[in-house]
């Protein structure tokens, strides 16, 4: 009976079977899995194969996590910006309100000092659009 060694390889070094689970599952003989595996070394391309995988997860997790700083940034601006937009308009009409300045500058403050996850920036997202809805009225 003729085996697919590379099939066999595979499932070794990818798929983590051991050389009894191979012989049973190819029916072939546990010595002539344990001589190919021995043969063409495939405990330490086993071993490769796992850390060129755990390098890849920890690239794609710091790529997500950059994402999501980046996000967060992103965020912090357009709130920044909606408070300065908001502060200069009341400026040129000349009917700003003291304390909802002092509440406007307090986020900003608070935006540019700390570190706020998305969490802390949705409650200042719905606070400016309070803000600005109590102004249309």
């Amino acid at each position: 009976m003729t085996h697919d060694w590379v099939k066999i390889e595979h499932d070794f070094v990818a798929n983590g079977m051991t050389r009894e689970a191979l012989a049973k599952k190819y029916h072939a003989s546990a010595n002539t899995v344990a001589k190919h595996a021995n043969d063409g070394n495939w405990k330490k391309k086993r071993e490769e194969f796992c850390e060129e995988t755990a390098r890849k997860l920890r690239e794609k997790s710091s790529a997500k996590t950059a994402a999501k700083v980046m996000s967060e940034e992103e965020k912090k601006t357009e709130i920044r910006a909606l408070i300065l937009s908001r502060t200069l308009e009341h400026l040129k009409r000349d009917d700003i309100d003291t304390q909802d300045l002092r509440r406007c500058q307090q986020i900003y403050t608070d935006l540019t000092l700390d570190d706020k996850s998305d969490e802390e920036l949705h409650p200042l997202m719905r606070e400016l659009v309070e803000l600005e809805k109590n102004d249309k009225q």
